[in-house]
Order: C-alpha cells, then sequence, then structure tokens
C-alpha cells in the first residue's frame, strides 16, 4: 500500500520579508520557474514535482510550500505582497504514483499554505498603525507558521495521507470552505496609506 505525504518547509526562501528591490509578482505558470504562486485556477501537475528520485524516499510524494512576502513603497502607500509559494525544485513524485487523487492530496496541501497566507493578508489589511508593517507582517508569519503547519499534519494523520478517500473528501472540502470564507483575500496585494491608517486592496 502507497503512502504519501506532503512536507511544509518555511525556510528564508519563501518565508521572510523583502523590499522594494524583489518583482512584484511571481509568475504562477511559467514552466521555467522554480517556485510556483498559488492560483486558483491552476492545479499541481505531475510536471511540478521536480526533484529527483533517489530511491530513499518513504513516500510517494512530497510537497514544500510556504509563505513569503515584501513590502515596497508607492508615494505615501506601502504595499505588501503576501504569496502562498510552492517549491518545484523541492518538490517529489514517484513516478509509477501517478494517480489524481495524490495529485489533489498534495494540492490541499498547497491550499492549505494559502489560507494561512490569507490570515497574515487580512491582518496587514487591518494593521492598526503606526509602527513598521514590514516586522508586524513578519510577525503575522511568524506566529502563523505553527498552527499552519500542526493543520498540515493533522490532514496527513486524518486522512492517512490521503488513503482514506472518505476523510479525504471531508478535509477538501473543508479546505475549499476556509478558502471561500477567505475569498476577500485572494489577492497577495494589500496597500496600506502609511500617514492616515487607511487600506486598499486592488
Amino acid at each position: 500500500m502507497k503512502v504519501i505525504l506532503s512536507i511544509l518547509i518555511c525556510s528564508c526562501v519563501f518565508w521572510g520579508c523583502g523590499n522594494s528591490d524583489q518583482p512584484l509578482y511571481v509568475d504562477s505558470i511559467s514552466e521555467e520557474s522554480e517556485v510556483l504562486e498559488w492560483d486558483s485556477v491552476y492545479r499541481l501537475k505531475r510536471s511540478d514535482f521536480r526533484s529527483p528520485i533517489n530511491g530513499n524516499e518513504e513516500f510517494d510524494a512530497g510537497s514544500k510550500t510556504g509563505i513569503w512576502s515584501f513590502h515596497r513603497y508607492e508615494g505615501d502607500r506601502i504595499v505588501i505582497v503576501v504569496h502562498a509559494l510552492f517549491n518545484r525544485e523541492n518538490s517529489y513524485f514517484k513516478s509509477d504514483s501517478l494517480n489524481e487523487e495524490l495529485l489533489n492530496h498534495e494540492q490541499m496541501h498547497f491550499n492549505i499554505t494559502e489560507y494561512y497566507a490569507r490570515q497574515v493578508r487580512k491582518a496587514v489589511f487591518y494593521w492598526p498603525g503606526p509602527g513598521d508593517i514590514e516586522s508586524f507582517t513578519y510577525h503575522c508569519q511568524d506566529s502563523l507558521i505553527p498552527l499552519m503547519d500542526s493543520v498540515n499534519h493533522l490532514y496527513d494523520l486524518e486522512t492517512n495521507h490521503g488513503l482514506n478517500k472518505l476523510i479525504q473528501l471531508k478535509w477538501s472540502r473543508k479546505i475549499d470552505s476556509l478558502l471561500n470564507a477567505t475569498d476577500s483575500f485572494v489577492n497577495p496585494v494589500v496597500k496600506v496609506e502609511a500617514n492616515r491608517g487607511l487600506y486598499w486592496k486592488d
């Protein structure tokens, strides 16, 4: 019986704060990019799992996802961009394991990451100010990472890494419901008027 594991990794590659030198958007569908930005339409494909298989993998698939943010200034506004990312180069998929159920299980891990990215955006959107919003954003991420990690572990535990089809279906519906409830924060860009504490989302 095959076992599935999706690993949540949050490191400086995905999780942290940058400055205005960073690009404003990550290409979510480019075949050349190392990472994918979460997209409401795009679904993970076998070709998105590019880490070489060395034979020591315990599970049929492993996904590395994380939250990454940066900020820039536009006049008297601060632009904060919070991405949920999937690392193609560090995610693997055994060649004999290809099936839609496994891909869906991995997609749900990515969706969990997007849900918590939205929680960061929501917190930034309601930032009370004044202060250092970059540090505030980082603090939000820092406080949510352990919760996101525990939810991913619980998801794998209760679904038996996707093998329990009935529980997998319940979890998929639950995750979809969480995304629907936070749909107003799907845009990774949040704009804050630094001087008056007013907020915009484009």
